[in-house]
């Protein structure tokens, strides 16, 4: 998507060095939309042209292959995974039921801070 506006016979080109593409656009009331799909030949840095004159820029890789969603599977994640929804529910109350020392470093810094309050006060 370019932040621009086109008129009705308007269009963008994608220049690299002596490339120039046309690509499929679409124009809506604040930006573009370029569709590039096999166009590109070559990875690179492109310019956006309008009317000749640059008002940005777009860079395209080569290998697509990392657009592609690979998603793990149950077995890839391990056994921790839970079936239903009780049995998440079961294991976030005992999750929930583990000692949790960062309420005692909390009750123990404010100790110290009213020790070292008391500390400046009467203490000259």
């Amino acid at each position: 998507a370019i932040p621009t506006l086109i008129e009705d016979d308007q269009i963008l080109n994608l220049k690299l060095d002596d490339d120039v593409v046309i690509p499929q656009q679409r124009g809506f009331n604040s930006y573009v939309l370029l569709q590039t799909d096999d166009a590109l030949q070559r990875p690179g840095n492109y310019t956006v042209l309008k009317n000749k004159a640059a008002i940005g820029a777009l860079s395209f890789n080569s290998a697509r292959a990392e657009n592609v969603p690979d998603y793990f599977t149950a077995s890839d994640l391990g056994n921790g995974l839970s079936e239903n929804i009780d049995d998440l529910i079961y294991k976030l109350t005992q999750e929930d039921n583990i000692i949790s020392f960062w309420k005692y470093f909390v009750i123990g810094a404010l100790f110290f801070l009213i020790c070292e309050l008391l500390i400046l006060k009467y203490v000259k």
